[in-house]
């Protein structure tokens, strides 16, 4: 039986260029079959969850054409460089059901086979987090007092998801204190820092539009962060969430994920784009 959220994911996706930043790719993986085995990828993890996709193809290769045709998908064809293409998923994102997910996705990410239903599994259970008070405590006589007590925000925070746990947070210059939050399958960060993949309520996206159009210029995914997270207060800003451990993978050298076995994922999936 599914589940009665539903996700919207824009899959925008280039096979011309190999990386933006030129960064390394792993395990040996061209652009095609890199593009492919993610995107099988997130297929399998979409299976239980009600869901559309939407491929926002940029100057595509016939070889991916026929690769996306043979799913139940919608595509948006164009020539349209990073910052258009971008642009071109805010805009078909703004037409959707204000009370859906929509998940903007990049094509080189890799997604764990129970990345959406953990991620369904936060969105059911969202209720019950809340960012902790600020709180002053002061110890007298073996007893402590609470002596100032301050909310992080007027209104409850409405979220973002970010599926990957990125391995410079362990890193010392990019340590930070952070909330810890679980639900009953998972614990999830809370972080502001993010790249233009990630899952938001389709309301809260409509909100911020301004703020993700202006992103688009020169794709600066910096910008989207810090006009959009909050960190320690969340007064009209949205608590960013990513879990621990990573439901996926930004497949650069130097961006692999912590704890899950990418390479198996990979190899797995190369045998089945094989038959």
């Amino acid at each position: 039986m599914k589940n009665s959220t539903k996700l919207n994911i824009i899959f925008r996706t280039c096979d011309k260029v190999n990386a933006v930043h030129g960064s390394p790719r792993p395990f040996d993986l061209d652009k095609k079959e890199l593009i492919k085995i993610c995107f099988l990828s997130l297929v399998d993890s979409l299976k239980a969850i009600e869901h559309s996709i939407f491929i926002v193809a940029d100057d595509l290769s016939e070889e991916m054409i026929r690769f996306f045709e043979a799913f139940k998908v919608e595509m948006i064809h164009g020539k349209y460089g990073n910052d258009n293409s971008l642009r071109e998923c805010f805009r078909l994102a703004a037409s959707l059901p204000d009370d859906e997910f929509v998940y903007f996705c990049e094509d080189d990410y890799l997604h764990t086979s129970d990345c959406f239903s953990e991620i369904v599994t936060l969105i059911e259970e969202y209720r019950t987090i809340y960012p902790g008070d600020i709180k002053v405590k002061q110890l007298l006589r073996k007893r402590e007092l609470l002596l100032f007590r301050m909310k992080r925000y007027f209104k409850k925070p409405e979220f973002l998801v970010f599926p990957c746990d990125y391995p410079d947070r362990y890193a010392p210059f990019y340590m930070e204190k952070s909330f810890i939050f679980k639900t009953k399958t998972l614990h999830w960060r809370q972080i502001r820092d993010i790249t233009f993949t990630f899952l938001v309520k389709t309301n809260t996206f409509k909100k911020h539009r301004k703020v993700f159009e202006r992103s688009a210029n020169r794709a600066n995914d910096r910008f989207l962060s810090r006009k959009l997270l909050g960190n320690k207060f969340f007064y009209s800003k949205l608590l960013g969430l990513s879990p621990l451990p990573s439901l996926s993978c930004h497949m650069h050298r130097e961006t692999m994920s912590y704890v899950v076995d990418w390479e198996k994922v990979v190899k797995d999936y190369r045998e089945k784009l094989k038959k």
